[in-house]
């Protein structure tokens, strides 16, 4: 692109990626496709990338049927005869933005129902065999803090006799991938 966004070349993978033939490519200008700034603000970021030795970002593009897409671009400027260009390659990650927010909002729906569990649950660091996570059930039922918790190695509430006991077993199912119901022996009886 020169230094008003317009095209200078184009591969075919950047053409297949918006919709464009070659010839509908060499027409366009970065503000044709640019969907995230408007022309104004693209103007300026686009000053400053051309002059930069690189830059990497994402953003959003729109194809020519419309549909916007998310891309990871990559830039470097280039001065070829006393004039300045930018060179970017850009990579569709619209599968992978989708990926992240279904990851975030299960990751939402799994604290929420932790943290709002009738039972008390926690999570430690196998490797650390530090708490990474107590829930309010957690902390009313020991009686220290969370922050009194979160300090401390899981094995502090457990007396010394039987840490040994508890580290082998928290291994053991650390390894395995598995949960545990520390409830009352006799409370699962009752189930």
């Amino acid at each position: 692109m020169d230094m008003q966004g317009n095209i200078v070349e184009a591969n075919d993978a950047f053409c297949h990626l918006l919709g464009y033939t070659q010839e509908e490519m060499a027409n366009l200008n970065v503000a044709d496709w640019e969907a995230q700034w408007s022309p104004t603000e693209l103007m300026k970021r686009f000053k400053k990338l051309i002059r930069l030795d690189g830059a990497l970002f994402e953003t959003r593009h729109r194809r020519k049927d419309g549909t916007l897409i998310d891309v990871e671009v990559s830039t470097t400027g280039a001065e070829i005869g006393g004039q300045y260009y930018l060179y970017a390659s850009s990579r569709d990650i619209t599968g992978r933005k989708k990926v992240e927010q279904e990851l975030r909002d299960s990751e939402r729906k799994s604290r929420m129902l932790m943290d709002n569990a009738a039972d008390a649950v926690f999570v430690a660091d196998p490797r650390t065999e530090c708490w990474v996570y107590i829930n309010d059930r957690f902390e009313s039922l020991l009686g220290y803090s969370r922050a009194e918790l979160l300090a401390g190695n899981i094995y502090d509430l457990v007396t010394p006799v039987f840490r040994d006991v508890y580290r082998e077993r928290f291994q053991s199912i650390a390894h395995s991938g598995g949960g545990v119901d520390s409830g009352d022996p006799a409370e699962q009886k009752r189930r």
